[in-house]
């Protein structure tokens, strides 16, 4: 049986709403069917659709021309973004990707544009789940990738990420409309790549995409809760002060989980230090730390000492 027709209105009702947001769109299948989708959608926001030219391939600018005339044709305004640094030899995939969407968040934040959608789709929740297996075993890596996250003051909602490509790619061919095929999608150096091909042989023993973004799906909830715990313990028994530093109370600390220790620790830490969250390697070393009676060290900008009964 064919798989349903994407339907716009479930897609985009998240942010039925805005009055602006923008579209992220290379020209690849699953960007191209986020294009056709809003453009079939009545009413608001009012779409943009953003081409980042990584200037990586000499066919790059012809390519950006390309979406610039499909927007067209689906009767959308269309701006190409350039990434004119200096090209990295390595980490080029990453690095890139950095680019893109610090210049999409640039341009939404210029033009006030709070919401920025990318066309992510199931096929890719899964790969980034295996991906992060295979380095990692934590609640959060399993938790793949978000269906709403920030990106600099730039909300990112993924409305396609419960969709298959193959489902995408069965709509794009019954409205006539075509996509780009990038070569660096078959180049086997990205992980990404090889992790792709991989999974072509493990549908044989259950392990599909639906199986793995089902698995994400609920590692999110399970890591949403982890953090709802987490802020109710810090409002219960953390005590701020005006001076910039706050008191842990460690016998109630030390009845919590190894989870939620490291969570309750990287929340001071960034909102007292500097801003950002330890790694979870480094989280897990710290509880380890209070644990044996240590009695003060430095992470992430914050200074943790030792008081009697309190941290």
């Amino acid at each position: 049986m064919p798989a349903a027709r994407p339907d716009p209105t479930r897609l985009f009702q998240p942010i039925a709403t805005r009055k602006h947001v923008a579209l992220a769109v290379s020209g690849g299948s699953d960007s191209t069917a986020l294009l056709r989708l809003a453009a079939q959608w009545q009413g608001l926001p009012r779409f943009t659709v953003m081409t980042v030219n990584h200037g990586l391939r000499a066919e790059s600018v012809q390519e950006a021309r390309q979406v610039a005339e499909w927007a067209a044709e689906a009767g959308l305004p269309h701006v190409i973004l350039h990434w004119n640094s200096p090209k990295p030899q390595t980490g080029i995939q990453a690095k890139a990707r950095t680019a893109r969407y610090d210049l999409m968040s640039e341009w939404c934040r210029y033009n006030d544009v709070p919401v920025l959608l990318t066309g992510h789709t199931l096929d890719d929740q899964a790969e980034t789940v295996l991906m992060r297996l295979a380095r990692t075993t934590s609640l959060d890596s399993l938790a793949g990738i978000h269906r709403f996250s920030r990106w600099n003051d730039t909300e990112l909602f993924r409305p396609l990420l419960g969709e298959k490509r193959q489902d995408l790619r069965a709509y794009l061919s019954s409205v006539g409309q075509g996509w780009i095929e990038d070569p660096s999608n078959d180049d086997e150096r990205f992980e990404r790549v090889r992790i792709r091909k991989a999974m072509a042989g493990l549908g044989d023993i259950g392990i599909t995409a639906e199986a793995l973004g089902e698995l994400a799906w609920r590692a999110t909830e399970a890591v949403e809760g982890l953090w709802r715990a987490t802020d109710d313990w810090v409002k219960l028994h953390v005590q701020e002060f005006e001076t910039g530093h706050c008191t842990i109370p460690l016998e109630p600390f030390a009845g919590q989980t190894a989870a939620l220790q490291t969570r309750i620790l990287g929340r001071l830490i960034s909102r007292f230090g500097a801003g950002k969250m330890p790694e979870p390697g480094e989280l897990e070393l710290l509880s380890a730390w209070i644990a044996t009676g240590g009695s003060r060290r430095t992470l992430g900008g914050a200074i943790l000492a030792r008081r009697k009964d309190h941290l």
